[in-house]
């Protein structure tokens, strides 16, 4: 018999990534193929902060204030891109415009969508709560480590526990790998 060693540890990303698409994962995660950058990338980075800053910190900021700070990440991060990727042109967009219109497209929706973040938040504020933000978790799936951080679990009034990925670009996910590996770790380590 073969000893194949200890199996190495996989996260969700990289699971969601191989049941989505075995070509793009093996580019990516083995050819080690280089990324372009996409404003949609730090868009989603700049959006994950400014929202769960705003729900640790007690939600005390104000609307205008948080598309100030979303705003001033979001540059912040799109030059720090910009001193390795320099090149707009190359970055990747969502559609035929190009990379400096996106950019600036990108600070208006995430601003958009911090403010729609907050709007729902506070609209169902009676109905959940948040227990918990990004939430490192490590399980065995048949004998392989899987680790990853799940954005929210929300508590119900009703006693129903949930586990929330927070989504700024496709609202349904490519696969459901990861929000059921996200119900199993709150399962399992929440009961």
């Amino acid at each position: 018999m073969v000893d194949l060693g200890t199996p190495k540890r996989r996260s969700v990303s990289q699971l969601t990534s191989y049941s989505g698409c075995q070509e793009a994962y093996r580019l990516e995660r083995i050819a080690k193929a280089p990324q372009r950058p996409a404003a949609w990338f730090v868009m989603g980075t700049s959006y994950h902060q400014i929202v769960e800053d705003w729900e640790n910190g007690g939600r005390k900021e104000h609307e205008e204030q948080l598309y100030e700070l979303y705003s001033a990440d979001y540059k912040a991060r799109i030059e720090a891109t910009m001193q390795d990727w320099p090149d707009t042109e190359i970055w990747m967009t969502g559609g035929s415009k190009k990379g400096e219109q996106d950019i600036a497209d990108r600070e208006v929706l995430g601003r958009w969508q911090v403010g729609d973040y907050v709007r729902f938040a506070l609209e169902n504020e009676d109905e959940w709560r948040i227990i918990a933000s990004e939430v490192y978790f490590e399980m065995d799936f048949g004998g392989v480590p899987v680790v990853g951080y799940i954005d929210q679990v929300r508590q119900y009034k009703d006693g129903r526990v949930e586990a929330v990925d927070l989504k700024t670009g496709s609202s349904t996910p490519v696969t459901a790998v990861q929000l059921a590996t996200y119900r199993w770790a709150v399962h399992k380590f929440m009961g």
